[in-house]
């Protein structure tokens, strides 16, 4: 399924077509940008981590970026792939000591999902013996209860896979920038997660740029993307 506001926020930000492959037939040779969107979690991390594969910058090579992109209801959220962070299922299993104490709630729902899919081999539905289960994976996944996904923020997610309109300009505005920035070389660009909720949780209504690795969480450094002023680059958008 295609985010479609995204996808078009992006376009006309960029004032050019955005290509849309059929899964499984995009491939990422010459690619300078790949945006990849889905509102299945499981789906899009088992299509990434087959995607991201080979994607290290070459010696003579031009830097590549790959990004992903969801909005399911009142949540949405970005991602940027880095080789030294890995990608976004390598994120949402980071080790606990690992995850900054004041970690955006989103994400602590975006772990408790992706643990479930792991575990159940399927992804959760809105039921009481589903919202209950994640609620204990959030006590067994994060050390704090500050970090733990509340039931508001659990159904938000779970409730519809349809966007809400406003979710989507948000996370489609802010994605576009930073391909603007990945094309441009100029400017940093967000490490790794970008990351918005419109209720639920204390901090919904608060857009974050959140770093989640498997390295212990240290002060941001500001990371510029460079192409050695060539700008012929390519887009390419996935939808799964």
């Amino acid at each position: 399924e295609t985010d479609t506001a995204i996808r078009g926020f992006i376009s006309v930000r960029l004032a050019v077509s955005v290509s849309v492959e059929p899964r499984g037939g995009a491939s990422n040779d010459g690619d300078d940008v790949t945006v990849v969107f889905g509102r299945n979690l499981m789906s899009m991390c088992h299509f990434l981590d087959g995607h991201q594969r080979g994607w290290a910058k070459g010696a003579g090579e031009k830097q590549k970026h790959l990004f992903a992109a969801s909005v399911r209801g009142g949540c949405g959220f970005a991602f940027r792939h880095t080789e030294d962070g890995g990608g976004l299922s390598d994120a949402l299993k980071a080790p606990k000591e690992c995850i900054p104490k004041k970690v955006n709630r989103l994400y602590s729902v975006l772990r408790c999902i992706y643990s479930f899919g792991c575990k159940h081999r399927s992804s959760p539905k809105p039921t009481a013996s589903d919202v209950k289960a994640l609620l204990a994976l959030g006590v067994q996944e994060l050390a704090s209860p500050k970090q733990q996904p509340s039931e508001a923020l659990l159904l938000n997610y779970l409730e519809t896979d349809a966007e809400m309109a406003a979710v989507s300009s948000i996370v489609g505005g802010s994605l576009a920038q930073e391909v603007i920035k990945a094309i441009s070389g100029k400017g940093a660009l967000m490490d790794n997660f970008y990351l918005f909720s419109a209720y639920g949780s204390p901090d919904s209504g608060e857009a974050k740029v959140e770093r989640v690795t498997s390295q212990a969480p240290t002060k941001s450094k500001s990371t510029a993307s460079t192409n050695n002023g060539n700008n012929n680059t390519n887009q390419e958008a996935i939808c799964i």
